[in-house]
């Protein structure tokens, strides 16, 4: 069995236990729903790093998942660096 299909499987516990953390309470389900589209993209550990990134930089008054839904590559990029290739470090072959 695939591990990261596996835990993709799960995915809404593992989020609604990151949200518990960080916010108390439990999301709402229609919000919850939201996240799918990026778990099934993603997969539910880049989804969870980059929603705790979020929770962790955004007052909790003006968290919501659908802002964060909507802005997922730009938390994406700041949550996870891409690493910048110099092209002239490279040789065709």
């Amino acid at each position: 069995m695939d591990p990261v299909k596996s835990n993709n499987d799960n995915w809404s516990a593992i989020i609604c236990a990151l949200w518990l953390e960080k916010c108390g309470g439990s999301p709402q389900v229609w919000h919850l729903k939201a996240l799918k589209p990026l778990v099934d993209q993603y997969g539910v550990d880049v989804v969870k790093r980059v929603l705790a990134f979020y929770l962790e930089r955004t007052e909790l008054e003006y968290v919501g998942l659908p802002s964060f839904v909507s802005k997922f590559g730009a938390w994406r990029a700041k949550a996870i660096p891409q690493v910048k290739v110099n092209p002239a470090r490279f040789t065709p072959h």
